[in-house]
């Protein structure tokens, strides 16, 4: 449903739109088709919210989704992500859930080491997060946060009224409505 299959994506999120709830829905729909699942951000997704969203998966299901905790450099990140998914068998999704921090600029280490993920795994759908940003300029609404990366498609997601929320794709629009089990 949500279109996480294939290439590299960048999902640039408006604060509070749903990116993370947008990633683990996207996990569930890979295992759920049988894939494996490689998880990486700076804080586990709420247990609550994951029980939710994958409460219709097996326990058996539910173990091909390997979270880590993004701990030290990027660097570093990057190769246990590539290493993992050279390992473990099946593996057809890697996520970093907020990959670029929520103030300040990206530094350009942690781009070429995104842009390095997606390079190495070529044969997996990677999925990446990240807040967009308020331009003062007052040229555009938001704006990417990290800016376009060559080897990564962008996503915008936004916050529509209530519970809708409006994705962004290439020259597509749909829209959601984001749930207790995802977006529907």
């Amino acid at each position: 449903m949500l279109g996480v299959n294939r290439g590299a994506i960048h999902l640039a999120s408006e604060v509070s739109a749903g990116a993370t709830t947008f990633a683990l829905q996207a996990a569930r729909e890979c295992i759920a088709e049988g894939g494996r699942v490689l998880w990486a951000s700076e804080e586990m997704p709420d247990v609550n919210r994951f029980g939710q969203i994958f409460s219709s998966l097996s326990p058996h299901q539910s173990s091909l989704f390997h979270a880590m905790t993004i701990a030290g450099s990027m660097d570093d990140v990057v190769s246990q992500l590539i290493d993992t998914a050279g390992f473990l068998p099946n593996v057809r999704l890697l996520i970093i859930d907020d990959w670029a921090p929520r103030s300040g600029k990206v530094e350009q280490s942690r781009k070429k080491e995104i842009s390095r993920l997606a390079k190495s795994c070529e044969d997996c759908a990677i999925l990446i997060t990240s807040s967009m940003y308020s331009d003062a300029s007052g040229e555009q609404e938001f704006k990417v946060r990290g800016g376009q990366l060559p080897e990564y498609e962008t996503w915008k997601l936004y916050k529509g009224e209530m519970s809708k929320r409006i994705l962004l794709r290439n020259d597509e629009k749909f829209e959601f409505l984001l749930e207790d089990d995802g977006f529907s």
